[in-house]
Parts: structure tokens; sequence; C-alpha cells
């Protein structure tokens, strides 16, 4: 009896200490949107608002100043809090997904600080939150708040742009509304609280495949309608592309047996990455995707003068506030290839290609129970091509869509999704009980049986004796493996 009240004990602690990570996650989530979200939104609402250009950036307000300060200490102190208090019953976590997810952060720092550049909130942002994911350990599963505040974010966007047009529609610092071909709707190209609706676009599909770990049904097909409606709102091509990679890759999780879809994925997601890295090297003409092919081609001629480690975090800021810049509203490679070639070199290449490749594996691998993990991973990848989405120095906005779930993914472990490396075995003849509780029953006389009984073995005719038990030496052996059946008479005699 004391035993069974011992394991009862031990399944409520373990049930109590995994609602207490949930929580856990869910203040992390939710910390994190936070700091990245409320001073963009006091902005909006306090300040010019328009189009910003390398050249000639909008100032913050006062407020949204302050909001930003605020939102960063609270931030910090969120998580090491939760760190602090995950500690104490920390289990063995693998170090090995901690630096693989570090080593990015820690090249780019070192690089940047070797050009001379400050350390802020927004470069130990990310350790932090990789810290304290690793120390949660959460299953991919489990951010469910995570698609609440996509959702969120998608419904503040379009009700800037339904009730405060000015400031939640693509315009001009001038305030002229910025009209362009490839608009889906004749309302213009929605922006919310963003300073373009590409980023937007790129926020809500990078997070779109955690909406549907929404548990109401209702609820969950409302909010995919939300995002879906925001991201066709913005016009973005590349959001659009990358709605399309997910589909396809959920589809053919879908259709293929688990074994032929986790290759088939990996394969696919590696194909995806090839893409991203191909499509810059082979393009010539500048005007290509909307004048992408020029900054790329730019981009890899100014790279070719530091090629092992290229020219620093910030050097697309620094070359648009020079005579040679690339444009006034081009901050970044608009590919993340040619990026991550540009600021970090080969070998800032090398890191994120490992970083990248071990997460599509990992995601592809989990695929036998759950398709958010390659879905997530193809629309990161899709929108790598045309944009930046890493963040780990900067593009500070994208963290809670970006690297809290890419740091679940690398963290997790395959038992925690509920599938384990090796198939269990196949059930033998013999299978002890489990323990159970001591009930202080006492011992029953088996020699007091006296009502026949038959055992009846596998092509064994039945046998029955009267009195003593016969001696188990004797009994015939069972082939096959199959298990001994005794079976009492219709009124079997009870002894206690």
């Amino acid at each position: 009896m004391a035993s069974g009240i011992q394991s009862h004990g031990v399944i409520e602690g373990v049930g109590r200490v995994d609602r207490t990570r949930a929580a856990q996650l869910n203040l992390v989530v939710v910390a994190v949107w936070l700091w990245s979200m409320v001073p963009p939104v006091v902005q909006r609402l306090t300040g010019p608002t328009g189009r910003a250009s390398v050249t000639q950036e909008v100032p913050y307000t006062a407020a949204a100043a302050m909001s930003a300060t605020v939102m960063g200490g609270l931030l910090v102190l969120t998580l090491v809090l939760v760190i602090v208090s995950a500690w104490r019953s920390l289990p063995h976590h693998p170090v090995g997904p901690l630096l693989l997810l570090l080593l990015p952060w820690i090249y780019l720092v070192l690089r940047s600080m070797a050009e001379g550049g400050g350390v802020d909130i927004r470069k130990i942002a990310y350790p932090l939150i990789v810290v304290t994911i690793w120390v949660l350990r959460p299953r991919l599963r489990d951010l469910v708040a995570l698609g609440w505040v996509v959702v969120v974010t998608a419904a503040l966007a379009i009700a800037f742009g339904v009730l405060i047009p000015e400031a939640g529609i693509f315009r001009k610092p001038s305030g002229e509304v910025i009209v362009t071909a490839k608009s889906d709707l004749p309302w213009g190209l929605l922006t919310g609280m963003f300073s373009h609706p590409n980023s937007l676009g790129q926020y809500l599909v990078i997070g779109l495949p955690f909406v549907t770990l929404i548990r109401r049904g209702l609820t969950r097909f409302l909010g995919v309608v939300v995002v879906v409606l925001a991201i066709v709102w913005t016009s973005s091509r590349t959001s659009e592309i990358a709605v399309v990679a997910g589909a396809l890759v959920t589809l053919v999780c879908m259709a293929w047996s688990p074994q032929r879809r986790r290759y088939a994925v990996g394969m696919g997601l590696t194909a995806l990455a090839g893409v991203v890295v191909v499509v810059p090297l082979v393009t010539t003409a500048y005007e290509a995707f909307t004048n992408r092919g020029y900054i790329w081609a730019v981009s890899r001629q100014f790279a070719d003068a530091e090629p092992a480690f290229g020219l620093g975090p910030g050097w697309y800021g620094a070359i648009g506030s020079s005579a040679g810049n690339l444009g006034p509203t081009v901050f970044h490679g608009h590919n993340q290839f040619i990026h991550t070639l540009t600021t970090g070199g080969l070998v800032g290449v090398l890191v994120i290609a490992a970083y990248s490749l071990v997460a599509a594996w990992k995601a592809a691998a989990r695929t036998r129970t759950t398709f958010l993990g390659a879905a997530f991973v193809a629309v990161l990848f899709a929108t790598c091509l045309f944009e930046v989405s890493y963040t780990f120095v900067d593009n500070t906005v994208l963290m809670p869509v970006v690297a809290i779930p890419l740091a679940a993914l690398l963290v997790s472990r395959r038992e925690d999704d509920g599938e384990w490396d090796e198939t269990p075995p196949a059930p033998t003849a013999y299978e002890p009980f489990p323990d159970l509780p001591d009930l202080d029953l006492p011992p029953m006389d088996l020699r007091t049986i006296t009502q026949p009984i038959r055992v009846v073995g596998a092509g064994e005719s039945p046998a029955t004796w009267e009195g003593d038990l016969p001696d188990p030496r004797s009994r015939p052996a069972f082939p096959g493996g199959s298990r001994l059946r005794t079976r009492r008479s219709a009124a079997p005699q009870r002894h206690r």
C-alpha cells in the first residue's frame, strides 16, 4: 500500500512540474512578444509613421523609447527568473543542441566586437531566450501561446489598417500612400505596426503553423482566417510562396507513410535550403525579383573584399549612410545566404548552414508524430529566399516566431514527442506483472483447492486432477511461446 501511495505521489509531482513548466513557457512567449511588439505599437500611436529608410530613420517618440526600455528590462527579468526557478529541477539535458544554438550568436557577436560594436538588449536577448528554452525543453506542440500571439498580431495589424489607416497602411515618410501594381486588395498594402508590408507578412507566415495548435476547432479556424487575411492584405509575394511551401510539406506528410515521409521531407527541406543558396548566385538581371538581383550582385562584389569573415553584422546599415549605398530602403541582403555571406563570410555561412540543416532533419524526423516542425522549417526557409529571417543580434522583431520555435525544435528529443529511436521489442511469452500496491491480504493455501482444474495448452488435450497440485516440472512445454491458461469450473469456490 505504501508503494502505491508513493507511486501516486510521484505521478502528481510530475503533473505539477509539467503544469509549472507550461506556465513558465507561456510567460516566456508573452514576454518576448511584448518586448518586440509594444514599442512599434506605441510608435504608431504616438509618433510619425511612414516608410523608413537607411538615411532617414523615423525617430522613436519619448513614449516609444520608454516602452522599449521597460519591455527590455521586463524581458531580462522574466527570463532570468524562469532560468533560476527551473534550474533547481533541471534533469540531464544534452549541451550539444545548446552549443549549436549559441554558435551563430557567438560568432556574430565576436565579429561585431571586432568592428567596435557595443552590447545592448538586442544582442543579449537571443542567448537568454535560447538558454531558457533549453532549460524548459518544451515540445513544439507546447507552443500554443505562440499561436495566440500570432493571431493577436494579425488582428492588431488589421485593426490599424481599418481604424487608423494613416498608421496601418504603407506610406512614404511624407504621408502619401504607396501604390504598387502587386496589391492583392484595393485598400493599399497593410503594414500594421511594422515598417514594411513584407516584414508583417514574413512575421505572420512564419508563425502561421503554430496557430494550428489552438485547441478549439472554431477558434483555430477563425485564427487561421485572420492570419491569412492579413498576409493577403500585405501582398507579400514571399509570404504567399511560404504559405504554399508549408502546405506542400503538410500534404506530403499526410499522403505518405511515416517512414517514407521522414526521408522525403528531409530531402525536400534540404533542397529548399539549396534553392536559397542557388537562386541569388545564378541571377544576373539587376531588375529580377523586384530589383533584388541588383542587391545580390552588389553585395557579392563587396563580400569579395572579406571572403572568410565578412564585413560585420552592421555593414548594411553602414553602407546605407555612405556614397556606395544600395538604395535608401535596403537594410539587409534580401536573401539569407547573401546576407550571411556579406556580413559573416564563409565561416558564417558554414555555421548557419549546420544550424539550418540540423533543424531541417530534426523536423523531418518528427513527422512520424507531428507535421508542425516540418511546416515551420518549410515556411522559414521559403522566407529566407527573398528576405532575412534568422535573428541572432538584429532583426529582433522576429524573435518570438523564429528564435523560440527553432530553439524548441533543436533541444527537443524524440521521446519528448512520444517517439523513440528504436521500435519497442515485440511482447514475449513471459511478461512480468507490474508492481502492485500491497493489499495486506492473508496468504492463500493452494492445497485446500479441491475443485477440478483444467490446464489447456497449445495443441494439448485438457487435463484434470484433484487434490495435490502436480509437479511443475512435469508440465508439457507449450510451443510458440503461448501462455498457460488456467480456467476454473463454472462455479469455483473462492478462498481467502
